[in-house]
């Protein structure tokens, strides 16, 4: 008889390319994938993995039953998010994380309106990268997550996501430092001039683009703002630059034979379970909502 445990193990590592991959995601020993590996070998009379150096190689037999080790493993995870939540108790605290570039006009009128909904609700909003926000969600610690679109299947079947709309990003610097005068900027100037990059944002979140020689990493817009002053640029969605320029902090950039104005998609992400947490489905409700105001 083979388990189901046998079958999502067999699964991991086949994905992950080795045992050690494999129970990292799983959050188990090594020794314990690779006993339900072997127990499920033992089960079948065939072998499902050629061990060379540290990788897991699929013999021709495992490739046979990836398909549908595949869709069994999803249809377990399915199961076990709507069993756990057959014991409905009000939601006391809900996080979201979000890519540092969401407008805080949009964070804050969903956060508001909840509050209204649900006045004893306690609700945590902190930034972070998608590629951590992906694994969060995944592993249930986080409620939603509001990035940008993810365009792969890397993560079929773990988690659900909504499209909410767009966000137009551009580069902005300081009206008084040399580049915020220039009345065009060249990719050149961009490349000679220090960027900087939100500290959560990796490669794939908003606003991220690698075009300056020097890239410097920082916590907050307002501290970009100041350090621009000086030096430098960085990408922001033009909803959040809105007030900055026109309270005569931040410029648009004029770039020279360059496409202003790159459209991003934004999406919520949520775990299998949470069309069953109200507190979440309302959330959910109030992003798609909310975005038609701050999104295009």
């Amino acid at each position: 008889m083979i388990s189901i445990e046998q079958v999502q193990a067999f699964t991991l590592v086949y994905e992950e390319g080795s045992y050690s991959s494999a129970a990292k995601i799983a959050q188990k020993e090594r020794s314990t994938i690779r006993e339900h590996v072997l127990a499920m070998e033992d089960t079948l009379g065939v072998k499902l993995f050629e061990i060379e150096g540290r990788r897991a190689v699929p013999t021709t037999d495992a490739e046979s039953l990836i398909v549908r080790s595949r869709n069994l493993s999803k249809h377990a995870r399915d199961f076990y998010h709507a069993a756990m939540t057959l014991y409905k108790q009000p939601l006391s605290k809900m996080i979201v994380w979000h890519d540092s570039l969401i407008p805080n006009q949009l964070l804050g009128e969903v956060i508001t309106r909840l509050r209204e909904e649900y006045p004893e609700l306690e609700i945590e909003c902190c930034n972070a990268s998608r590629e951590e926000a992906f694994k969060a969600v995944e592993q249930d610690q986080c409620h939603i997550a509001v990035m940008s679109t993810e365009h792969s299947t890397v993560s079929p079947g773990k988690f659900k996501s909504t499209n909410i709309g767009s966000l137009t990003m551009n580069p902005y610097g300081s009206p008084i430092s040399d580049l915020g005068k220039s009345s065009v900027v060249s990719m050149s100037d961009l490349q000679l001039s220090t960027q900087y990059i939100m500290q959560h944002s990796k490669a794939r979140d908003l606003g991220y683009f690698e075009i300056g020689n020097r890239q410097h990493k920082v916590s907050s817009v307002e501290l970009a703002i100041a350090l621009m002053e000086t030096e430098g640029w960085t990408v922001l969605s033009d909803m959040d630059a809105a007030h900055w320029v026109e309270s005569g902090k931040l410029k648009l950039l004029n770039l020279d034979h360059l496409i202003r104005g790159y459209k991003h998609s934004v999406s919520t992400y949520y775990s299998l379970s949470s069309d069953s947490i109200p507190e979440v489905n309302k959330a959910l409700s109030i992003f798609k909502n909310a975005s038609y105001k701050y999104l295009i």
